[in-house]
């Protein structure tokens, strides 16, 4: 039996610009991990920042983010969010990969297009307002 579900959101920086090939492999690479891992979530990024939701298993996502953290191509993580969660947002999706360009994120209000209604709001909200926070801090 599975423990507690949990949710983490961080934000990390490309240490190099990953063009579209380059992020398609690695989206690739994420899902196929993901499903052995139990891991749900979503990736969003610009070409040079990671922000990404995780849902899983506390060990799961845990070892996930020590990964992440050896990760030649990420720098700077930083956990934005960190929570126990009774069900899963991203139920659906091994990873959902989203890309918004980071003149557009300060635009975003609404993510029930991409994501649906079985987002939690106050989590469709947290992703929106980290949005807006990378897209005012360079």
């Amino acid at each position: 039996m599975q423990g507690p579900l949990k949710s983490l959101l961080y934000v990390s920086r490309c240490t190099a610009p990953l063009d579209d090939d380059q992020i398609f492999r690695l989206y690739k690479t994420s899902v196929e991990n993901n499903a052995i891992d139990g891991i749900t979530g979503v990736l969003i990024h610009d070409g040079n920042v990671f922000l990404q939701l995780l849902e899983g298993g506390d060990n799961a996502v845990t070892a996930m983010m020590a990964r992440l953290g050896r990760d030649p191509r990420h720098c700077a993580i930083q956990v934005r969010d960190e929570r126990v969660i009774e069900q899963r947002s991203f139920g659906t999706w091994n990873m959902k990969l989203l890309k918004i360009d980071r003149a557009h994120m300060a635009a975003v209000t609404n993510l029930e297009d991409d994501f649906g209604p079985s987002v939690a709001p106050e989590i469709r909200q947290l992703i929106i307002d980290t949005l807006h926070e990378i897209s005012s801090a360079d």
